[in-house]
C-alpha cells in the first residue's frame, strides 16, 4: 500500500506541474496503473520529473527516490538510482554509504566494502562509513579491523553514533567470546540509547558468562519496560528459565512466544524438553507433532519425539521415529546419539556402539556423547576405555558435570577413593541429588558412615522421594547404630 500511495502521489505531482507527457508514455503509465504495477509508475513519473530539473534538483530527486526504495527494501532500485546521483556528484560520502548499505542488504560485501572505504577517502573521519565498515566487517569475521573502525568513533560527539559504535563493538567482542568486553561495551550503548538490540546482546552476553538473573533482567525489560518484547525474546527468556530449573516460567514463555509465531521451532522444540524433564512424556510428543505437522526441521522433531517414547519405555516406536529422522538428516547427530542410548539399555553393545562413533564423526566436540558412549563401557567394564571418553568429554567442556560424575562412579568403582571424591564434588553444580549420593556412597566405602548420612540427607532435600539415597541412609544409620532412624528410611 506505500509504495502504491506513493505512486500515485507522484503522480499527482506530475499532473500538477504540468509536466508534458508524450502519448505513448501516458498510455504506458495507464497501462501500469490498471495492472498495479506501482513500482514501475514511481520508476517512470519520478524519471521524467527528474528529467525537467536542473543538477541539483536532479541530485535531490535521486537521492529522495534512492532513499525511499531502500525503506520499500527494493535494494536494487536504491543502487540504480544513488549510483546515478554519483555520477552526477561523485563528492559525498555519504551516497557512497547509502549505496554500500544497499550492496550489503544483497550480500554483495566487496562492493559494499569498496564504497565505505571510498566514503573514507572522501572524508577520512566521517563516522557513517567507519561504522558501516565495523558492521560488514564483524559479518566477515575480521574482528581486528572492525574493532579498528568502530574505536575511532566511540568517543563521536552524536549520542546515536556513539552508542551504535559501542553496541557494535559489543558485537566484536561477543563474537570473539570474550564475554565481560561485550557487557561492557553493550552497557555503555545502552547508557545513550535505549535500544532494544543492545538490551538483547547484552543479554546473550550475560547468559555466555551464566549471569543467568541480569540475562532475565535484559530481556524481561524489552518486553516490560520498551514493550517491544518479540517472540525470539520470549524463546530467550524460556531458555534462561529452564536454566534456573523454573520450568512453568520457561512453559509460559515459550506459550506466549508460539501466540506470536505459532511456527517457532525453538519454542515447540524447548517446550517439549521441558516436559520430558518433568517426565510428563505424553505432552511432550504433543509439542513434537505440532512441529512435525509444519513439516519443518523434521529431523530435530522426530529425534526428540523418539527421545519421548523412548523415555516412556515405547522403544520399537522410538527406533522407528529415530530411523525416520535418520532418513531425513542422516548427518544430524542427536539421531545416533539416542539411538545409541537406546540401543544400550537393550544391551545390543555392538550396535549402540557403532551409532555412538557415527554421531562422534558428525559432531566430535559434543560431551554428552563422550560420557554416554563411556557409560557404555562401564558396562562392559572397560574402565580405561571409559576413562578416556569422560575425560575426552571434559577436554570439550571443562565443566561438565556428567563427565566428573561418571569419573566418580569409575574412580569409586576402582577404589581410588580420594579422586571419586574430588570428582564427584565437582559435580554438585549441576547434578546435586545424584552428586550428593555419590559422596555417600563414597564416604560408605571408606567405612565413613557419618559423613554418607550427611551427604545422602543432601541429597534428599532435593527431592525427598528419592528411593536410592533414602535406602542408602538407611544402611548408613544402620552401620552407626542408629536403628530406628534406619527403620524409618527403610520404610518399616
Amino acid at each position: 500500500m506505500e509504495i502504491q500511495n506513493r505512486a500515485i502521489y507522484v503522480l499527482l505531482g506530475y499532473k500538477i506541474l504540468e509536466i508534458n507527457m508524450s502519448t505513448d508514455l501516458f498510455k504506458k503509465i495507464e497501462q501500469c496503473r490498471k495492472e498495479e504495477r506501482w513500482y514501475e509508475i514511481l520508476a517512470i513519473v519520478s524519471e521524467e520529473l527528474i528529467r525537467e530539473q536542473n543538477l541539483e534538483g536532479q541530485i535531490s530527486l535521486y537521492n529522495e527516490r534512492g532513499i525511499s526504495n531502500g525503506k520499500l527494501g527494493n535494494f536494487e532500485a536504491q543502487i540504480f538510482d544513488i549510483t546515478k546521483m554519483i555520477l552526477l556528484d561523485n563528492t559525498n560520502p555519504w551516497a557512497y554509504c547509502c549505496r554500500g548499505d544497499a550492496f550489503r542488504e544483497i550480500k554483495k560485501y566487496d562492493l559494499a566494502k569498496k564504497d565505505f572505504y571510498y566514503a573514507l577517502k572522501l572524508q577520512p573521519d566521517y563516522a557513517s562509513a567507519h561504522l558501516d565498515l565495523g558492521v560488514i566487517l564483524n559479518d566477515e569475521k575480521d574482528y581486528d579491523e572492525a574493532t579498528k573502525h568502530l574505536n575511532l568513533i566511540i568517543n563521536h560527539p552524536n549520542p546515536e553514533i556513539k552508542g551504535r559504535a559501542h553496541a557494535n563493538l559489543g558485537n566484536t567482542y561477543y563474537y570473539k567470546k570474550e564475554y565481560n568486553n561485550s557487557v561492557l561495551h553493550f552497557s555503555k550503548a545502552i547508557e545513550l540509547i535505549s535500544n532494544a538490540h543492545f538490551f538483547r546482546g547484552r543479554g546473550a552476553s550475560f547468559f555466555e558468562l551464566k549471569k543467568i538473573d541480569e540475562a532475565i533482567s535484559d530481556f524481561q525489560y524489552i518486553i516490560d519496560i520498551l514493550k517491544l518484547g518479540e517472540a525470539q525474546d520470549y524463546v530467550n527468556l524460556g531458555i534462561l528459565r529452564t536454566e534456573k530449573k523454573e520450568f512453568e516460567k520457561a512453559i509460559e514463555a515459550y506459550e506466549i512466544a508460539l501466540k506470536l509465531d505459532n511456527k517457532n521451532i525453538t519454542a515447540l522444540l524447548n517446550a517439549g524438553w521441558i516436559w520430558i524433564e518433568k517426565k510428563d512424556y505424553s505432552k511432550a510428543i504433543e509439542y513434537y507433532n505440532k512441529g512435525i505437522a509444519l513439516g519443518e526441521a523434521l529431523e530435530k522433531f522426530y529425534c526428540s519425539r523418539g527421545l519421548a517414547f523412548q523415555y516412556s519405555n515405547f522403544l520399537d516406536r522410538a527406533e522407528k521415529d529415530y530411523n525416520k529422522a535418520e532418513e531425513i538428516n542422516p548427518n544430524y547427530e542427536y539421531i545416533f546419539l539416542n539411538r545409541g542410548v537406546l540401543l544400550t539399555e537393550r544391551n545390543k553393545f555392538q550396535d549402540a556402539e557403532k551409532n555412538f562413533n557415527r554421531a562422534l564423526e558428525i559432531n566430535n566436540e559434543l560431551p554428552t556423547i563422550y560420557n554416554n558412549r563411556g557409560r557404555l563401557w562401564m558396562k562392559l567394564n572397560e574402565y580405561q576405555l571409559a576413562k578416556k571418553d569422560f575425560y575426552s568429554a571434559l577436554e570439550q567442556n571443562l565443566e561438565d558435570d556428567d563427565a566428573h560424575f561418571n569419573l566418580s562412579k569409575i574412580y569409586s568403582e576402582l577404589e581410588e577413593y580420594d579422586i571419586a571424591l574430588s570428582e564427584a564434588k565437582k559435580a554438585l553444580g549441576t547434578l546435586p541429588l545424584i552428586g550428593y549420593n555419590m559422596l555417600g556412597v563414597i564416604h560408605f566405602n571408606c567405612g565413613n558412615y557419618s559423613e554418607a548420612v550427611e551427604n545422602y540427607t543432601l541429597s534428599l532435600s532435593y527431592d525427598s522421594k528419592q528411593s536410592l539415597p533414602l535406602y542408602n541412609r538407611a544402611e548408613a544409620y544402620r552401620m552407626i547404630g542408629e536403628k530406628g532412624k534406619a527403620l524409618v528410611d527403610y520404610g518399616e
